[in-house]
């Protein structure tokens, strides 16, 4: 295929997943239109991608893949015949595919697997200068749009691109405070905001590119999103950067942070304040400590789906379940997740993941963002099974590998510090 086609096929894909969005953000009966255009290029993307040898272990990975979620999916459904057995499972999942749990699982996967469709393709390119700087242009074009779209829902106060109420539904309660703009869903508008950081901080550090607007737009929307996830997400990759390339002030931002937070716990009464904060996640019995209750608290309950999920597999699950999985449960981490869905096909997966990643040399600026990132993912979750973020992912992953070839490497001032 045709560089220019596939471009527009990325294309394509994105536009699908706004629409998508803002299908769902308009409360129309049928909203899921990114299925029906990402689907059929992944399809496509593999046919094409069979003429090329070096990609052919891919075709044995989606098989063992598949095998492994057809067969604790089918052992699954024989002892799940009503809604009522999903009592404590997400409902995300089934959300709009009523007792259809196939359907609904089976969509999950095609969004695990996209990766494994979208980056070969970039990389039968990645020789083509003009296709990597319109990839590079795409990814950068949609980071624009997206912080746009949160700040002026910011400013006008837009329901329509809000993160927590995009329906302007009427509420008993006080609706959360942020905006994720073009994206159907907050996390991965969180995974899009952590790339889209990496990529901008990768070209102002590494390769001397001036994106400093980039840059400020990117940090107040990720603000403005309402999100710890994607605030602490922003957080921890500027980190990184700043402590790698400036040192200095790296310090002199954290010293501040550091310095007031030691003189607040002083002045207060810190055990009691933490009690009283955490208060609302107190109760349960994994989360009755302040340990517990801040565990909860940064994984926004999502400890709580594991424990469900883990009391559902002790009274239900059978031996098969252990090895390959059960597809109808759902945790929102993206370890538990990709156990739920292939069993032990997930060391595949995770081998054939991290192999893609790594597909060309010298990657070493890349191996701490990739840490930081699968941190995120297995903590928050719903990163690695989103819809839209292996999408953006293969197109940080290419413009990376354009930028360490193509583009003379300037010498890192942390190498030039006496011993």
């Amino acid at each position: 295929m045709k560089a220019r086609f596939v471009l527009m096929g990325l294309t394509l894909m994105v536009v699908g997943d706004v629409l998508t969005s803002f299908a769902y953000n308009l409360n129309l009966p049928f909203w899921n239109i990114g299925v029906f255009i990402k689907v059929p290029l992944q399809i496509l993307f593999l046919v094409i991608l069979f003429r090329f040898k070096r990609f052919h272990y891919l075709y044995v990975v989606l098989l063992v893949l598949l095998l492994c979620w057809f067969t604790g999916t089918m052992v699954s459904s024989l002892h799940r015949t009503n809604a009522s057995d999903n009592h404590f499972l997400a409902n995300f999942i089934v959300a709009d595919a009523s007792e259809n749990y196939w359907a609904a699982s089976l969509t999950v996967v095609s969004r695990y697997l996209l990766f494994f469709s979208v980056l070969p393709m970039l990389l039968l390119h990645c020789d083509d200068d003009v296709f990597l700087k319109k990839c590079q242009g795409l990814f950068e074009y949609f980071l624009y749009a997206n912080c746009v779209a949160i700040i002026a829902g910011f400013i006008f106060h837009i329901p329509f691109f809000s993160s927590y109420n995009p329906q302007a539904e009427e509420l008993v309660y006080e609706s959360r405070f942020g905006y994720k703009g073009l994206l159907f869903g907050i996390n991965e508008t969180t995974g899009v905001f952590f790339l889209g950081l990496a990529h901008v901080y990768r070209e102002i550090f590494f390769f001397r590119r001036k994106k400093y607007f980039l840059l400020f737009l990117l940090l107040v929307g990720s603000a403005l999103t309402g999100a710890k996830g994607c605030i602490i997400a922003s957080a921890l990759v500027s980190s990184y950067y700043l402590f790698q390339y400036r040192r200095i002030l790296f310090l002199a931002t954290a010293a501040p942070v550091v310095v007031a937070l030691v003189v607040y716990l002083i002045k207060i009464d810190f055990v009691e304040q933490v009690r009283s904060f955490f208060n609302i996640y107190l109760g349960d019995d994994f989360s009755s400590t302040p340990l517990g209750a801040v565990v909860t608290l940064l994984m926004t309950g999502r400890n709580i789906y594991i424990y469900n999920n883990w009391q559902y597999m002790l009274q239900h699950w059978g031996l098969l379940n252990y090895f390959f999985g059960d597809g109808l449960l759902y945790s929102e981490t993206d370890l538990m997740d990709l156990y739920y869905c292939f069993g032990i096909g997930t060391i595949v997966y995770l081998f054939a993941y991290l192999k893609l990643i790594f597909y060309k040399s010298a990657k070493y600026r890349l191996t701490a963002v990739i840490l930081l990132l699968f941190l995120l993912a297995f903590t928050g979750g719903h990163i690695l099974r989103s819809a839209v973020f292996p999408i953006f992912f293969s197109l940080y992953l290419i413009v990376g590998y354009r930028t360490k070839e193509k583009q003379s490497r300037p010498v890192d001032p942390i190498q030039l510090q006496p011993a």
